[in-house]
């Protein structure tokens, strides 16, 4: 009996999506993405947990919590059409996540905008503990040809190489998913609404910034501004390794993005969400154009990855458990 019980259950669980459809597409306008919380290794955890959803669920009232199959954690939503989906951290997670809900027949997203919501590393030149960076573009980072730094020929800034080059200062070739340009008329709309939005502070927040004796940026409380992302799946920390950052931005924007927060899965998640879905035409395989309705915003967690000496590099890969 109870193994019977076990089957219809899954059975109900795998058959709602298609019950739901037959009713019609859920028309969702707002996609909020995230991607943990402290019940993160919980196979059964629904993302309410003290984390990057919470705020989200609680304040925003998603009270109905809907499974999706394939997905790292079920879905919230409220009744004005907004939707929490946590991916889980890291590249494989992040985008069969995305691509899960993008092909879920219960909801149309072609019109949805999407706010991709979370924490990050940051430059100290840029940005301090806790400052929330709208972004314009995003550069993958993982994407690239790598030589041992200690076996590169002396001119050379670092071994990281464009994918489809020989040297670091190769041009690189057709983007294949290397970088985002998001739409810049709706991400400076969305600064400009939020831009003296106050950011708590904290004693310990106040002390570590304390470190960083040569960065204004990094000394001064949390603020709002415009800055980009490097997304990575790999946690990197140091001033060597900031200065590789940076050019990568510079060089996959063609010089007009900046080097100012990282993120773990920020690639992937804009790759998963860009894939045929049915939409408001009513055709299958309708396409949204997601990067024109998307917004990337992160906030500095204690992880400054260049800086001072006095923040130890070892200390630093883990800064996200201090200060807040």
């Amino acid at each position: 009996m109870r193994r019977l019980i076990s089957f219809l259950a899954i059975a109900s669980a795998l058959a709602a999506p298609a019950a739901a459809a037959a009713a019609g597409p859920i028309a969702v306008k707002v996609i909020i993405v995230t991607t943990f919380d402290q019940d993160y290794d919980n196979p059964k955890g629904t993302g309410e947990a003290n984390g990057e959803a919470s705020r989200w669920i609680e304040r925003l009232h998603m009270t109905q919590v809907l499974p999706l199959p394939g997905a790292f954690r079920p879905i919230h939503m409220n009744t004005d059409g907004v939707v929490e989906i946590m991916t889980g951290m890291a590249t494989a997670r992040a985008a069969a996540s995305t691509t899960a809900l993008g092909l879920d027949p219960r909801f149309d997203l072609t019109k949805a905008y999407w706010i991709l919501a979370g924490t990050a590393g940051v430059d100290p030149a840029a940005a301090s503990q806790g400052s929330a960076a709208w972004a314009e573009w995003v550069v993958d980072g993982d994407l690239a040809g790598s030589i041992d730094p200690r076996e590169i020929p002396p001119d050379w800034p670092d071994g990281r190489i464009p994918w489809d080059g020989t040297t670091p200062f190769d041009r690189p070739g057709a983007n294949i998913g290397q970088f985002y340009h998001l739409n810049a008329g709706l991400v400076h709309w969305a600064y400009g609404l939020t831009k003296d939005t106050p950011i708590p502070d904290s004693p310990g927040m106040a002390r570590f910034r304390a470190l960083f004796t040569d960065y204004p940026a990094a000394r001064r409380p949390p603020f709002v501004l415009m800055g980009d992302n490097l997304c990575s799946a790999t946690y990197w920390q140091g001033t060597l390794a900031t200065q590789w950052a940076r050019r990568w931005v510079k060089l996959y924007t063609g010089g007009k993005g900046g080097l100012h927060h990282d993120v773990l899965r920020g690639q992937r998640v804009h790759a998963g969400d860009d894939i045929p879905r049915k939409g408001g035409e009513g055709r299958p395989g309708a396409r949204s154009d997601p990067s024109r309705r998307k917004r990337l915003l992160r906030s500095a967690a204690g992880r400054h990855f260049g800086g001072e000496p006095q923040v130890r590099l070892r200390q630093g890969l883990h800064g996200g458990k201090r200060g807040f």
